[in-house]
């Protein structure tokens, strides 16, 4: 194995190892520069070691800080959070919850299962069918206090509902301020106690929705009337 050449160390001069090699350092020179130039050499010299170790917290742990300041998501790095949506007063509200509730027959529109108009308050909340008013704001609200659910369209009511989940965007949102009815929306992955983005209602129709998470399991689901 080769042996690297070390020059001789002079009186004028110390031979210096570092992580990346060796080099020499002429004293005589360092100590006749100015004082400000020795000032300067000393600060980088300060930088360099602290550089040299560890690494910058810079640009790291974004998502971290997101996730515990809104409950989730952020993406590591990013540095930046997008806070959770907040309920927004103009907008009408569609509750969201499973845990308690039960199944309820309807006249017209058969079994429908965790989803009802407003946010009620106290368990069971009495899942039915939804109806809102065509072209206003609507906003999904899950009172569930323990799972995560999903409102999303699966297609016009025409007296049965799908026997697979066919919305293909399911746990992730839909744009805000897109219609409710558009091809596969979806309010997303809506923790529990948390509020989805604010949409459009749309044009008048009789729609199916379900919880991506608990449609075929519990056959979560409902007919969303709008008028």
């Amino acid at each position: 194995m080769l042996r690297p050449v070390v020059p001789p160390v002079t009186s004028r001069s110390r031979y210096v190892r570092g992580g990346r090699g060796c080099r020499i350092v002429n004293l005589q020179q360092i100590f006749k520069m100015p004082a400000l130039a020795l000032i300067a050499v000393s600060a980088a010299a300060v930088i360099a070691a602290a550089c040299g170790g560890g690494g910058s917290s810079v640009g790291g742990g974004g998502g971290t800080r997101c996730a515990q300041q809104y409950g989730g998501g952020g993406s590591s790095g990013s540095g930046t959070c997008t806070p959770s949506p907040t309920p927004a007063a103009s907008a009408a509200a569609v509750g969201i919850d499973l845990t308690g509730e039960t199944p309820q027959s309807t006249t017209s529109d058969g079994t429908v299962l965790g989803f009802f108009n407003g946010t009620k308050a106290n368990t069971p909340n009495g899942s039915e069918v939804v109806v809102l008013t065509a072209a206003t704001n609507v906003q999904f609200h899950n009172v569930d206090p323990t799972q995560p659910h999903t409102a999303s369209f699966l297609g016009a009511y025409t007296g049965s509902y799908p026997t697979s989940f066919t919305n293909t965007n399911g746990p992730t949102a839909s744009a805000a301020g897109v219609s409710i009815s558009s091809p596969n929306f979806s309010a997303g992955n809506i923790n529990p106690g948390a509020v989805s983005a604010v949409y459009n209602t749309g044009g008048a129709g009789v729609f199916v929705f379900g919880c991506a998470y608990h449609y075929l399991s519990n056959n979560m689901r409902t007919v969303i009337m709008v008028e």
